[in-house]
């Protein structure tokens, strides 16, 4: 009985009690958003800036670019899309007026809230938004 107990105790031991750690830092991403044509469903581009460290990863002004498909209209507007170079992700955003939500998978995994320049889309608008964790 012993023996089982103590098989048992250290096999609870060695499982993790918690969680998956969160990505551990935060990348700021600032981009100039420019849109095909100003209403419906278009595509975009955008420059990008990247700056921060993720998980141990510097990503020290680094440049990247935007490419995305949209459905624009005031103040609704959803996006989904990726970013390359100093920052490889695919994204999803869904915005009203100012406000954005980015989901992201890959190089940083994860949810972000930004903000663009303007409650509307308009080329050459800038979108700012940070991932990462603390």
């Amino acid at each position: 009985m012993r023996t089982v107990l103590a098989a048992v105790t250290a096999a609870l031991l060695s499982v993790p009690l918690a969680g998956p750690a969160t990505a551990a830092g935060e990348v700021v991403v600032t981009c100039t958003v420019r849109y095909r044509y100003p209403t419906g469903y278009t595509s975009g581009t955008g420059s990008c800036s990247v700056t921060g460290v993720v998980n141990g990863t510097l990503y020290s002004a680094g440049a990247a670019s935007m490419s995305f498909a949209v459905q624009n209209a005031c103040p609704q507007q959803t996006a989904t899309g990726t970013i390359s170079g100093a920052l490889d992700v695919n994204f999803n955003w869904s915005r009203t007026g100012a406000s954005v939500v980015i989901t992201t998978t890959g190089d940083v995994n994860g949810v972000a809230f930004g903000t663009f320049s303007g409650p509307c889309p308009v080329s050459g608008e800038t979108l700012v938004f940070a991932l990462g964790g603390a």
